[in-house]
């Protein structure tokens, strides 16, 4: 008892009572002031204001134990006021407290019910959070990454090289993946799977911030796009063999049809040359199809070898255009080349290069007015060689414009079905300039005309030193 508290006079006759009045009391103060219940002696429940004293006795456990001076508080109700305020306040904090778990709840359904893989970070690159999705695509458990890794792992070392070639002291590595990676949102990307293996996906990277502004992370959100690499290959492969096997039988057709007109067309009737030509004709079409699927099939493999080579525009535009202007005279429609820069230069493969102006120059022509004109001009622009294919004809529909570079998009044109065509050729030139490391877009008003424009790097050629003819004498040579 010596280690006991002294309080009021009944606690000497009820030394036990006063002991659990006692405990209870020390549970509940609260910056020195609370209230305790405490068994009195007809063993009713009776309010108590507890008054936690200064100084204290320290026991031989160790144990601090301080002097509380109790008495019977003769304000019941002003107690039972204030016991009941307590008990809705923590009512409504446990109310609180279960309404933001199930908030946080709800939040971790949502994001793993999500077919996107989710990996939110701190701005050092230390993963906060992952969702099932993330953790299914890549391999890794949500416990081994969550706090313990960087998305670093998940990246190629050829991908982080290219990233951070540019590092300097005090930058983070992370950061700066990101900032390459928010450079070309929706880009298909390489990660590496916890066992080793590479997976493609889609990737967004987007900046978490605080309410004043500030970036306190970053979420990476991500799709698998496994299945379609697989389709993409099946069809690429089915493409590729049935091309292939239809360029053979075709080349032979179109042998024996040519050498049979040569032959005895002069011993043919009008009517049996002109079925000759039609055949000749048609199958020259199914050779250019076959050929353009294939083009098509190899710029998307990225399986194209280009020779490039220093080239002038303008001249290989002037050979473009007299091999295309035979097709222009079906529709009444010449081409004309505006005066242009004679020095440009730029680095191409040549043949593809006159592919890609034969396309321009015979779209444009079969969507000219009769007796119309195709402008082309060759100017230098801002340190690049800009072409453009100017026609004045029917235009193209607003609705179609941002169709205009995809694979079959004449198919949604009337005008351009009467017109013929694979609907191939717009998609196979925006790819060839792409591989050129030049750009193009097209510009039209309907019932106005359109206009294309490439645009390719310059190649600055340095002039060679001028050398001395054969009667130019040095000054040793005497006389």
């Amino acid at each position: 008892m010596s280690i006991l508290p002294r309080a009021l006079g009944w606690s000497r006759r009820h030394p036990q009572r006063f002991f659990t009045a006692w405990m209870a009391g020390t549970l509940a103060v609260l910056g020195g002031l609370g209230l305790a219940l405490y068994e009195a002696g007809t063993g009713a429940l009776t309010w108590v204001s507890v008054l936690l004293a200064a100084g204290g006795v320290q026991t031989g456990s160790g144990f601090v134990v301080y002097r509380l001076l109790m008495r019977e508080s003769r304000n019941k109700a002003r107690m039972t006021a204030l016991l009941l305020a307590a008990n809705r306040a923590a009512q409504r904090e446990q109310a609180l407290n279960e309404a933001l778990q199930d908030s946080a709840n709800f939040q971790q359904a949502v994001l793993n019910s999500s077919s996107c893989g989710i990996v939110a970070t701190d701005t050092g690159g230390a993963i906060l959070f992952m969702n099932r999705a993330g953790s299914r695509i890549l391999g890794f458990p949500i416990d081994e990454v969550v706090g313990k890794m960087s998305p670093l792992v998940f990246h190629r070392t050829e991908d982080i090289r290219v990233a951070l070639h540019r590092i300097r002291p005090g930058d983070l590595p992370y950061q700066l993946m990101v900032n390459h990676l928010r450079a070309h949102p929706g880009r298909e990307w390489q990660f590496i799977r916890k066992d080793g293996s590479t997976v493609w996906v889609s990737i967004d990277v987007a900046v978490l911030k605080q309410g004043s502004g500030r970036s306190q992370g970053f979420v990476t959100i991500f799709n698998d796009l496994s299945e379609l690499k697989q389709m993409e290959r099946i069809k690429a492969d089915f493409v590729s063999v049935v091309s292939h096997e239809l360029r053979a039988p075709l080349t032979a057709i179109r042998g024996a049809l040519s050498l049979h007109q040569a032959a005895i067309g002069d011993a043919l009737a009008l009517s049996q040359l002109r079925l000759l030509s039609i055949a000749t004709d048609n199958c020259d079409k199914l050779v250019r199809i076959v050929a353009n699927i294939l083009d098509i099939d190899k710029l998307s493999r990225d399986q194209m070898t280009l020779d490039c080579t220093v080239e002038s525009p303008l001249r290989l535009a002037e050979v473009a255009i007299a091999q295309t202007q035979p097709f222009a005279d079906q529709y009444a429609v010449t081409f004309r080349l505006n005066p242009s820069d004679e020095q440009l230069r730029v680095s191409v493969d040549a043949d593809r290069f006159i592919q890609i102006m034969v396309n321009l120059l015979s779209n444009a022509a079969k969507f000219s007015l009769p007796r119309g004109e195709v402008m082309v001009s060759i100017r230098a622009e801002f340190g690049r060689a800009v072409i453009r294919v100017v026609d004045y004809g029917v235009g193209i529909q607003e609705s179609l414009r941002p169709f205009i570079f995809d694979r079959f998009s004449q198919s949604r044109s009337g005008m351009a079905r009467k017109a013929g065509g694979t609907g191939l050729g717009l998609a196979i030139t925006k790819m060839l300039v792409n591989a050129h490391n030049g750009t193009i877009d097209c510009q039209s008003e309907e019932g106005f005309g359109t206009t294309f424009t490439i645009s390719l790097p310059v190649v600055t050629v340095s002039k060679a030193p001028a050398t001395p003819g054969p009667d130019v004498q040095s000054d040793d040579s005497g006389g």
